[in-house]
């Protein structure tokens, strides 16, 4: 069973999913909800943060800033 995880800032997004970033993943949006997340198959755990939450507490550049160094480099 899957354990979903649902985040109320940008910092608790980044922190829950830091663990996951060398693992398989998925998107785990739910568009109704208007959230975002990934799932991670490994772990069996869903982080999800809702849209607007992102927005306030930080936006993408934040996110990047702490998720930095934990995801693996992309091959070009």
């Amino acid at each position: 069973m899957t354990k979903r995880v649902e985040c109320q800032s940008i910092d608790d997004y980044a922190e829950a999913l830091g663990p996951h970033f060398t693992h398989e993943t998925y998107r785990a949006d739910d568009i109704a909800a208007r959230a975002m997340g990934k799932g991670c198959r490994t772990c069996g755990v869903e982080v999800t943060i809702s849209i607007e939450a992102f927005k306030e507490t930080g936006d993408l550049p934040r996110f990047r800033e702490l998720t930095k160094g934990l995801a693996p480099e992309k091959k070009k």
